[in-house]
């Protein structure tokens, strides 16, 4: 009892963001991000800051081999996808986008990403990048690095981040991820639903 009371304490000591919920961290002050140079995998065309202004975008980044988080996380973009789009029909607002970025850059070209994320919904815009773009894009979300040499097993975040319409980070929702409260978090933060 003693350790989880002193784990607990340490947790929210070291958390450099304020929680709504335990799933969910939602910056209190909008964090620009830097130029992106990202390629789509679906049409080869570059994918950075003008592609996520004017619109609400929830982010996540992973591999195609993840055996658990990636497909999880990716079937809930789906999910949200179309709870979004039946909200959508009784507002006049615009659906987000929904953004994968796959870290492994040794294995993983653009196509197999377009198939991968199209697999689950083609509303998923597959990208894509040299290890230099995606270390500063991973940089700029807060998530974790992409790989520096091949590797089964690629270790990366889990949070999903919610980008704003003028390009900035807002929130970052944790794992296990709550398709509520993300739907929430967009409603209370003006989200494009």
């Amino acid at each position: 009892m003693i350790v989880a009371t002193v784990l607990s304490v340490a947790s929210v000591a070291y958390s450099t963001v304020p929680r709504q919920r335990a799933d969910t961290a939602v910056l209190l002050t909008p964090r620009d991000l830097p130029e992106l140079n990202l390629a789509n995998g679906r049409s080869g065309t570059t994918f950075g800051k003008p592609q996520l202004k004017g619109r609400w975008t929830l982010l996540y980044s992973g591999y195609l081999n993840c055996p658990d988080l990636c497909p999880t996380t990716l079937g809930l973009f789906a999910r949200l996808n179309r709870q979004l789009q039946q909200l959508q029909t009784a507002t006049s607002h615009t659906q987000p986008q929904f953004v994968f970025i796959s870290i492994d850059h040794f294995r993983d070209s653009g196509l197999r990403i377009a198939d991968y994320a199209e697999a689950f919904d083609p509303a998923i815009t597959p990208l894509t990048g040299t290890p230099k773009e995606l270390q500063k894009a991973t940089t700029a979300f807060g998530f974790i690095a992409p790989p520096e040499k091949p590797s089964s097993n690629v270790a990366h975040s889990s949070a999903i981040a919610l980008i704003g319409p003028n390009a900035q980070l807002r929130a970052l929702f944790r794992y296990p991820h709550d398709q509520a409260q993300i739907v929430a978090t967009l409603l209370k933060t003006g989200g494009s639903i």
